[in-house]
Parts: C-alpha cells; structure tokens; sequence
C-alpha cells in the first residue's frame, strides 16, 4: 500500500479525514484511500481548521464518512455550544462560521461535487441550524417572527404563500412577546415577517413588543409597503437590517422616502425573480440520495433564515422559514404533522439534529434546491406547484395560470443562487 499522509482528502468527493499511515479509509461516496487517485486529489488541501472558540475536549464520536474508522474530537464551543474540526463529524464544523484560524475552501469550490451515497445523517452534518452563523449576511444570521401572511401583493411564486388565497392567519400580541423573549442572546437580525407585517391590525403594538425585548441593531422589517405605519417603522427598525422590495409600486417607495428618510427601499425600477418553492422535490426527483444532495446545498438554509410561526394556534419555530410556511398552509389537513419545535427561552441553539424531523418532512416537500427558474415576483405569467401541495395552491388573483409540474425538466434552466431575487430578474 501506498504510504498515506496524515490527513486523506477524497479524489471524488473532497472529505478531509485524519488518517495514520497504513490504514485505509472508505469515503462514503465509495472511493477509498487506497485509490492511486487519492494521492493526486482535484482539489486544493484544507488545512486543519481550529475554531476561536472552541474549549476541552468532550468526547470522541465516530466520523461519519470514515464509517467509524476515525473517532473525531467533539470540543466544547463557546460560540456554536459543540463544534469538531471536520465536516465528516455530526455536529457543526468549526469551519463554517467565520471564526476560525485556518484557511479553507470557497463554499462554491465545497459544493461543487455532489457526494454519492447521500443521506439524511450527512446532509444534516452539512445544514445550518438556527445558531450557525452564516458568513455575508447582516450579522452572520438572520431569523424571522412571522406575523401573518396577509400581504396588498400578491407576487408569484411566493414563498409565504401570500399569493394564494384561503384565511391568513394573524399573530397574537401574547404569541409575538413570547417569540422575542426566547429569542434572547441571539447573535443576528430579528426580522418581523409576513406577508406584509404593515397589514396587521397590530401591527403598532407589536412594534412596541419589539422594542422592549429586541436591541435597535438587531430589529429588521421584512416590509414592501408602509400603509400609513412610516412613524412607527421608523421608530422601531434599524434600516441597515430591514428588507424593503416595493416590488415596482411607486407609491409604496415615495411613502417609504417621506415617512423613513432613513429608510433603504428598493425594487422600483426592476422586478425580483423568485424560484417555485411548492414544487415537491418527493414529486420530480425519485432518488433520496439525489434529494438529500440537493438539500444539503440548499439556498435558503445556507443564507437566510429560521422562523417563529403560529401552527393550529400554537407557536412554534422552524429551522427554515420555508417549512415554517408549508406547516401553516397544510394546518387544516387533519393528518398533516405538527413538527414545529416548542417556542421557548433557547430554542434556537439546538443543533440540526433536533430538526431532523422537520427536515424529513418538509426539506423534501421544497422546490428551492432545485433552483427552478420560476417567474417574475410582478411580472410572471404562471405559477408552478407540485402533486404534493397541489391542493393548498389556490391563487387569490382570478384567472392566474397554475402549472402542475410532473418532470424537473419542466422548471427550465436552473439558477445560480436562488435567494439572489434582483440579480436574477435580470436573466
């Protein structure tokens, strides 16, 4: 046998593992040490990374791509709670937060191969829960309180489902106080969410909610229109972390320049292009491993956002607002499952573990990691929904066109990044 180096880097699908001289190891794409290959890897050597923050060590726990040949280091993490020193182990890899000590590879260069043999344990070990931060977003992480999905647009493809028509939904002052108090020690931009949170009847008190328990840096405003509300906006949200898209409505942006000077709208002069999110991956894609593969590189999950909703009356929290949204429109089938996670001081550090189940159901039942080309938010001419939520997506705009997606094929050229929504309505 070849004599191996300390740390092996898979020639097919780029996992680091650490590695003494003479044993062979078994990627879990199927590739192995042994593979002349291996000595010749495609891709640039990463070094070792070492977190900031990381502490003593708490335990060993077998690598997951080395199947058990390699017990990993898990350290105590004063940032990340745990975080081990490679992607193979089941919690966080010190190396996606930006705090580390070492070089890595550019998340384009990381993802470009997909791994063969995928499956739920792996993906898990590559997603970001709540409490990971995402480097280049405001404040390495943002996660939403959805406030009701009762929107004056009604954009296609949306991803709150505020194009479609059916009772909205309306958070309770009591439900949105609880939400900020477990959010508490949270590193990122509190957004307030809908739909349009402007449209909710109390929308003032829970602004004043907002401002005891969420600091001025951290408070955001997902928001396209004011609708007389300028004052309190601008009372409450910082506009360096708040989304304004006034989606082309002139109105909308001149309330927003003399109500909130400060105020940063955009969207006037060009349309967003949003990917179909209610096109079941399940419905067009058969193989899990191919799913999970795509799951595992998921836009939303690597660079927006966790969310706190109302399911059946009852709060609840997601670790992506995408399964937040399909929960609260799927609430009225009798068997559909409650797999939102109790609304309670901390949630929000669970690891992705504890979201396994949500990820089961509702990563599967998303369109966004098929990056779909979808249509324009105004502009589009038809929206596209899968078997699985076929019977929820009933527009409220008469007489749009609904397409019924059977073959990925019939999403058309896939996007770069789907959360790219301006740059993309230019293609």
């Amino acid at each position: 046998m070849p004599k191996i180096k300390k740390y092996w880097r898979c020639h097919r699908c780029g996992t680091t593992c650490p590695i003494k001289e003479g044993q062979t190891i078994h990627c879990s794409c199927g590739a192995s040490s042994a593979n002349p290959e291996a000595k010749q890897p495609t891709r640039k050597p990463v070094t070792m990374a070492a977190c900031i923050h990381r502490g003593k060590v708490l335990r060993l726990e077998e690598c997951l791509p080395c199947r058990g040949a390699v017990q990993m280091k898990i350290f105590a993490c004063d940032l990340h709670g745990e975080c081990s020193l490679a992607t193979g182990s089941s919690v966080r890899c010190c190396v996606s937060c930006g705090d580390y000590l070492s070089e890595r590879l550019p998340d384009s260069a990381a993802e470009s191969s997909p791994v063969i043999g995928m499956n739920e344990q792996l993906a898990l070990s590559l997603m970001k829960a709540p409490s990971d931060h995402r480097p280049g977003i405001w404040r390495g992480g943002v996660l939403q309180i959805w406030t009701t999905r009762t929107c004056d647009k009604s954009c296609f493809a949306c991803t709150q489902g505020s194009n479609l028509a059916g009772k909205p939904g309306m958070i309770t002052p009591e439900q949105f106080e609880q939400a900020c108090i477990s959010l508490w020690g949270y590193f990122g931009v509190v957004g307030m969410f809908g739909g349009n949170p402007a449209s909710h009847p109390q929308f003032d008190v829970l602004c004043e909610i907002m401002r005891m328990h969420i600091p001025y840096e951290q408070r955001g405003l997902w928001c396209n229109n004011l609708m007389g509300k300028g004052a309190i906006a601008r009372a409450t949200f910082n506009p360096e972390v708040s989304n304004l898209n006034v989606h082309l409505d002139q109105n909308a942006y001149d309330e927003f320049l003399r109500d909130w000077p400060e105020a940063k709208p955009f969207g006037l002069h060009e349309d967003s292009r949003h990917s179909p999110p209610y096109v079941a991956m399940q419905d067009v894609v058969p193989d899990e491993a191919d799913r999970w593969n795509l799951i595992a590189g998921c836009d939303i999950n690597k660079n927006w956002s966790a969310m706190i909703g109302v399911f059946r009356g009852q709060l609840r929290a997601w670790f992506c607002e995408i399964a937040g949204a399909q929960s609260m429109l799927h609430q009225h089938e009798d068997f559909y499952p409650d797999t939102g996670v109790r609304v309670v001081p901390g949630w929000w550090k669970q690891k992705m573990p504890a979201f396994a189940g949500q990820a089961r159901k509702h990563c599967h039942e998303c369109g966004i990691p098929l990056k779909g080309r979808g249509s324009l938010a105004v502009g589009g001419t038809a929206e596209q929904v899968s078997r699985t939520h076929e019977l929820v997506h009933r527009t409220k705009t008469k007489g749009r066109e609904v397409q019924l997606v059977h073959l990925r094929s019939e999403l058309g050229e896939p996007l770069d990044r789907v959360t790219d929504y301006v740059e993309n309505a230019r293609l």
